[in-house]
């Protein structure tokens, strides 16, 4: 399968591309973070869905939404799909918000139960949902079926875009996969098609990045640290994201740890824990500088310049996990040193006692001799 990611950082651009399609992987029945691709002829959904456009849609018939709206509005949004199999099957859609992953990419895949929650996320594309937000179609085999979900607007004018997406499955399909190794995965494929709203086109304000927590942590097995980043504006951007972290001894300029990222995403509203690893080391305590530098298609730029401590019990603990067991170098270091100063100073006050008899046992026999 020919995999295209889509949207280009401007609202026009991403309104250039075609039918959006995002495949997830299932193992084990957990599904994996994935990113948003084009779909093509004869994917492993094996089914498409293309917006049907309102009057309202922005930049003509460019396969996804973009909808200018209005407060109070009930906003239609009707999809079409076709089924390519020679079965009947039953898909399932919903209608998410867009968050951003840990690999820095946007995705669609979780509903508003387990959403990401974010401070300055005033508003869920997936909350203005009024018929259910999840629905069920039936379609037969080569048939084609329509579905529409109604969105009501906030009573007051927002800024910026609300993103998110349809979202579809099939249900009750499962296609395994046995892997060399002789492991069967279960792949189940989906599709999700963008909606952006907005209410007004010249809102023209950038994303803004914010630096929130440093904290030790394991991520993907990796000890390391995540540093929780942030855009607390109502826009996004896609593919044109550099980062660049560092981390050092406070007081030092020895890099110690880094991690870079170019070519990355960031949804409205969001923020993720971007993971730096310790290089399969275990954890030091200690006072530590992090150095942040990031840019978006090398004009926006950020830096951020923070300390943070890694404390003893949060290096054990997460060292413990990794599965690092703990040196006792030191113990038997220290051991030793006692051990040696112990026996200097037997062996002093032994040849101190020693020293002090045979002065005795001298001027004893002295004595006896002048006697006689």
């Amino acid at each position: 399968m020919r995999i295209f990611l889509w949207f280009k950082g401007r609202i026009v651009k991403f309104l250039s591309l075609g039918l959006i399609a995002l495949v997830l992987g299932l193992l084990g029945g957990s599904f994996l973070n994935s990113g948003v691709v084009r779909a093509a002829s004869g994917n492993g959904a094996g089914f498409t869905i293309m917006p049907m456009y309102p009057k309202n849609q922005l930049g003509g018939e460019t396969g996804s939404f973009s909808l200018l709206v209005k407060p109070s509005q009930i906003q239609e949004v009707t999809v079409r799909v076709v089924n390519q199999q020679d079965k009947k099957r039953t898909i399932r859609f919903g209608f998410n918000t867009a968050y951003t992953n840990s690999s820095g990419n946007i995705s669609y895949d979780l509903g508003s139960k387990y959403l990401p929650k974010d401070s300055s996320r005033k508003i869920s594309i997936a909350d203005l949902v009024q018929s259910p937000q999840v629905q069920t179609v039936q379609v037969g085999p080569s048939q084609t079926g329509f579905l529409t979900f109604k969105l009501k607007m906030p009573s007051t004018q927002f800024n910026g875009v609300l993103l998110g997406a349809i979202f579809a499955m099939p249900v009750g399909e499962k296609n395994n996969t046995v892997t060399q190794s002789g492991t069967t995965l279960r792949n189940q494929f989906g599709m999700a098609l963008p909606v952006t709203l907005k209410m007004d086109q010249n809102y023209k304000a950038p994303i803004k990045l914010r630096l929130n927590t440093i904290r030790p942590a394991i991520v993907n097995k990796s000890i390391g640290v995540q540093v929780n980043v942030q855009n607390v504006n109502p826009q996004f951007t896609y593919s044109d994201l550099n980062i660049h972290a560092r981390i050092s001894k406070k007081g030092s300029s020895k890099v110690l740890h880094s991690n870079s990222v170019t070519q990355s995403s960031f949804a409205p509203n969001s923020n993720y824990n971007y993971a730096i690893s310790w290089g399969g080391k275990p954890l030091e305590p200690g006072k530590y500088h992090l150095s942040w530098k990031s840019d978006v298609g090398g004009v926006q730029n950020w830096n951020f310049e923070r300390d943070f401590t890694i404390t003893n019990a949060q290096a054990q603990n997460l060292n413990n996990q990794a599965g690092f067991k703990p040196s006792y170098l030191w113990l038997w270091i220290l051991l030793g040193v006692l051990v040696l100063v112990l026996i200097i100073i037997v062996t002093y006050y032994v040849g101190r006692k020693r020293s002090r008899q045979n002065n005795q046992a001298t001027n004893s026999s002295n004595t006896s001799r002048r006697s006689h």
